[in-house]
C-alpha cells in the first residue's frame, strides 16, 4: 500500500539519489518505534519516489503518523541541502534586483556567514541551532501537508508554499545585502586611501607600530625613539574617522608620516585595524609576531615619555 509519494521537477538520478538518502537517514530509527515493513520505489525517469508499506493496515493510526513524520524530516533535510542556496539567490535577484553572478555570489556568501558560520557550508555549518530550527519549521509544514495530501510535488511546494521559511530567508538576504553594500563601500574607500598613499612622497624610512592592547598603539622610528606627532591632514582625518570608525587615529598618523616601511609589532595579527593598515599600505607593511626588539614593550617596559597615537 502506498503511504506517500514525492515528485521532483526535472529530476536526475543524482537528485533522486540525494532525496532517497535524506529519507533513508530520516527513517533509520523508525524500526525502533513501530514495525517497519516499507520499501522505496524510485523512478528516476519520471522523478517520482514512492514509499510502499506491505504491512496490512499500516496506512492507519500511529504507524502512518510516524511514517509521515519521518518523511517530512527527510524532505526538510533535502530542502535545506538542495534548495536553500538557490532560494537565497532567487530572493536576492527578484526582490533586491541583483542580476550579476558576482554580486549574487557575494550576497549568498554573506548569507552563509549568518546562517552557517565563518568558513562553513550547509552540511558543516557551525550555527547548528539555527539550522535545526529551520529544518523543524520546514518539516512541520511538510508533515501537515502530507496528512492531508500524501502526494507532493516537492519543488513546487518549495516554490509556492513554505511562506514562513521563505520570509526568514528573505530577512537573511536583506541583512546580507546591507553587509555587501557596506563591504563594497569600505573596499572602495580603502582603494581611495591606498591611491592617496601612493601619490605621497615618503617622509621617513621606517616606522615601528607597537600594538600594546585593545586599540592602543605607539609609533617609533628606526631607533625605537617615539615618533614626534605631526599635524594630521584634516581632510584625511575626517575621512578616516567617518569611514573606518575606530577610536585611535593611527591610520591618519601613518598617512601623514608617509613611511617607506611599516613594521607592526603585535600579538593579535587578525585585529581589524591591522588588516586595514595592511590593505592601505600593502607591501610596505611587515607584521612581527615577536622579536627581540619589541619584547620589552609587551612586557610593559614603556618609558614615561612614550608618545602614543591614541
Amino acid at each position: 500500500m502506498e503511504v506517500f509519494s514525492i515528485t521532483l521537477t526535472s529530476s536526475s538520478e543524482d537528485k533522486m539519489s540525494r532525496l532517497t538518502r535524506c529519507l533513508s537517514d530520516a527513517f533509520a530509527d523508525l524500526h525502533s518505534l513501530v514495525s517497519n515493513s516499507g520499501v522505496w520505489d524510485v523512478d528516476s525517469d519520471s522523478g517520482r519516489l514512492r514509499y510502499v508499506d506491505r504491512h496490512a493496515g499500516s496506512n492507519e493510526g500511529e504507524h502512518r503518523a510516524a511514517v509521515l513524520r519521518h518523511a517530512a524530516t527527510g524532505m526538510a533535510e533535502y530542502v535545506l541541502l538542495e534548495s536553500e542556496t538557490a532560494l537565497l539567490r532567487s530572493i536576492a535577484r527578484k526582490q533586491f534586483r541583483y542580476d550579476r553572478d558576482e554580486d549574487l555570489d557575494k550576497i549568498v556568501w554573506h548569507c552563509g556567514q549568518f546562517l552557517y558560520g565563518s568558513g562553513a557550508t550547509e552540511e558543516t555549518g557551525h550555527n547548528a541551532d539555527s539550522r535545526s530550527r529551520r529544518k523543524r519549521k520546514v518539516a512541520k509544514e511538510l508533515e501537515a501537508f502530507l496528512k492531508q495530501q500524501p502526494r507532493i510535488h516537492l519543488d513546487g511546494y518549495v516554490t509556492f508554499r513554505l511562506a514562513s521559511y521563505r520570509e526568514e530567508l528573505r530577512e537573511v538576504v536583506e541583512y546580507a545585502v546591507d553587509e555587501y553594500v557596506m563591504d563594497k563601500q569600505y573596499q572602495e574607500f580603502i582603494s581611495l586611501l591606498k591611491y592617496f598613499v601612493c601619490l605621497q612622497e615618503t617622509k621617513v624610512s621606517v616606522v615601528h607600530l607597537i600594538h600594546v592592547q585593545d586599540s592602543q598603539f605607539s609609533l617609533y622610528d628606526e631607533r625605537y625613539e617615539p615618533v614626534q606627532s605631526r599635524a594630521v591632514d584634516r581632510v584625511v582625518a575626517e575621512m578616516v574617522e567617518a569611514e573606518i570608525n575606530f577610536e585611535d587615529m593611527v591610520v591618519s598618523h601613518l598617512i601623514s608620516i608617509a613611511p617607506e616601511r611599516i613594521v607592526i609589532h603585535t600579538r593579535q595579527e587578525e585585529l581589524p585595524v591591522i588588516r586595514t593598515i595592511e590593505a592601505i599600505f600593502d607591501r610596505r607593511v611587515t607584521v612581527c609576531a615577536g622579536c627581540r626588539s619589541c619584547g620589552t614593550f609587551f612586557e610593559g617596559a614603556f618609558k614615561p615619555g612614550d608618545r602614543r597615537s591614541t
